[in-house]
């Protein structure tokens, strides 16, 4: 941003948090384009979601539940290392920064997210999905409470030298806002899941929104009154009371309870597929200007035409546009 370059960062756009104010400083200082990935504040998808939750299709939101499994060695961050590694095609101290200076070594270099001097471990490069996703749905700024978190230093089935857990769980509080009620968020990151789903549910009053990486389903049973026979034959006890009580609650309830009033009347369609071939990742590649005078003009330019990859391989998360 210094150099004048516009600037796009893959997430985790930092790994300590001093080294986030920086970055932000110099994008205020320059005034550069500056963007950071995740895919889920682009995608098709979760701005259906945030139109459905909007319009009231589910009515207040009261809780999210969001899970990233993997179930596989790629997706455990096994990634494979080209065999002509090396000192001599790799640019190891550029590499290693301000990390802890250690002889070359290709499993780190390649699969640096398995280790706690490079990256930010499960949490901060999967979590960050799940919560790019919820806070551009809600239009949230950020929870304001860790209720908690579980499961960080697990490690039970990748023994491949990591220092990084391959399970956690976290739950967070998000007040009120001007955007959205207060709701309780359930995350899920786990790399030993035998199914290996990743699945979101953003769930109110009135109904349930499912979510999958190209697909949503609404579902508006909303909250169900108990039927007569639900009252005095169902799981609830009446069956236990005296029976001159039983008689006197049956002759009260004649009828069926009126159905719950749901917040809105609209309908809504119960599925949403992204068309065929749609890629969430390919609009996150794409800037949307933020200067001021001669270049106030707001543009959307796929990042294309990138140089011939290098000889010399270098590990970093961030790509740089030239105006």
């Amino acid at each position: 941003m210094k150099a004048g370059k516009a600037v796009y960062c893959e997430k985790p756009m930092v790994r300590l948090i001093p080294e986030g104010t920086e970055v932000i400083a110099a994008e205020k200082e320059t005034g550069a384009t500056f963007q950071v990935g995740s895919q889920y504040a682009s995608s098709l998808i979760y701005e259906k979601v945030r139109e459905l939750i909007k319009a009231g299709a589910i009515g207040p939101i009261n809780s999210v539940e969001a899970r990233y499994n993997r179930n596989s060695p790629i997706g455990a961050w096994q990634y494979t290392i080209p065999p002509d590694a090396s000192p001599r095609t790799v640019d190891w101290d550029r590499f290693l920064g301000s990390a802890p200076k250690r002889p070359f070594d290709a499993v780190r270099f390649f699969r640096w997210r398995n280790y706690n001097d490079y990256g930010t471990a499960v949490a901060g490069d999967l979590f960050v999905h799940l919560l790019t996703g919820i806070h551009h749905a809600t239009g949230s700024l950020g929870p304001t409470r860790i209720a908690g978190i579980v499961g960080a230093g697990g490690q039970r089935y990748w023994k491949d030298g990591r220092d990084v857990y391959h399970l956690i769980i976290g739950l967070m509080d998000y007040p009120e806002t001007d955007k959205h009620p207060s709701f309780t968020l359930a995350l899920q990151c786990n790399f030993e899941d035998g199914g290996g789903d990743t699945l979101f549910r953003f769930v109110g009053s009135d109904g349930v929104i499912n979510v999958s990486f190209t697909k949503l389903s609404l579902n508006r049973t909303g909250i169900v009154e108990p039927s007569r026979n639900d009252v005095l034959m169902g799981y609830n006890s009446v069956t236990t009371f005296a029976n001159a009580m039983q008689k006197e609650l049956g002759e009260t309830l004649r009828l069926d309870p009126p159905p719950a009033r749901a917040t809105s009347d609209k309908s809504w369609p119960e599925k949403y597929v992204v068309p065929r071939g749609y890629d969430e990742r390919y609009d996150q590649f794409v800037f949307s200007s933020r200067r001021s005078g001669s270049r106030s003009q707001s543009t959307r330019t796929p990042l294309s035409g990138f140089a011939p990859r290098p000889r010399r391989f270098c590990a970093t998360t961030a790509c740089v546009w030239a105006r």
